[in-house]
């Protein structure tokens, strides 16, 4: 598929996908790898994210989807080798696993980035999280909000210059 264009992979989990992005936003919440129907999809980035010309992300905040029907009530649990896509993301849900599992690598033709944890939430697009772009004090808005909301008090240094993973 040409829409791919990374992976994405997440220590103690079965989240080890490609990442595709498509020609809007909604264009893979029910599509396969294949552009076939598919109800559990795939991971997907916003079609407002930004890559440069060797592949690397440009993107101030990289916003990604993929479902989770299987492990979304809480309490959550970790690590059953039956959830695809987002399902054992719901891991970060407890601490220590959020502890013990601080990054999400992502892959792509311009290489590895890491990115560290630095808020767990839950939360409605009512929040305005998902755009790839904020001017002014628009990241740090993200970035305060994500940090009010996280379940964890995670002590990790994030301003505006940094690229954040939604």
């Amino acid at each position: 598929n040409p829409d791919v264009v990374g992976w994405i992979s997440i220590s103690n989990t079965n989240i080890n996908y490609p990442l595709v992005i498509g020609q809007y936003t909604d264009y893979y919440t029910h599509r396969g790898y294949y552009k076939e129907a598919s109800r559990n999809g795939v991971i997907w980035f916003d079609s407002d994210t930004r890559f440069d010309a060797q592949g690397n992300i440009t993107s101030t905040n990289a916003v990604l989807y993929g479902h989770n029907w299987t492990n979304c009530w809480r309490p959550t649990r970790v690590g059953n080798p039956n959830d695809v896509m987002f399902a054992q993301l719901a891991a970060y849900d407890h601490a220590d696993f959020t502890a013990q599992n601080p990054y999400i690598r992502i892959a792509t033709l311009g290489g590895e980035s890491l990115y560290q944890i630095f808020a767990v939430f839950y939360t409605d697009l009512s929040f305005g999280y998902n755009y790839a772009e904020r001017p002014g004090n628009g990241m740090m808005n993200i970035i305060n909000t994500a940090k009010a909301k996280s379940i964890h008090k995670l002590d990790v240094p994030v301003t505006a210059s940094n690229k954040i993973l939604t």
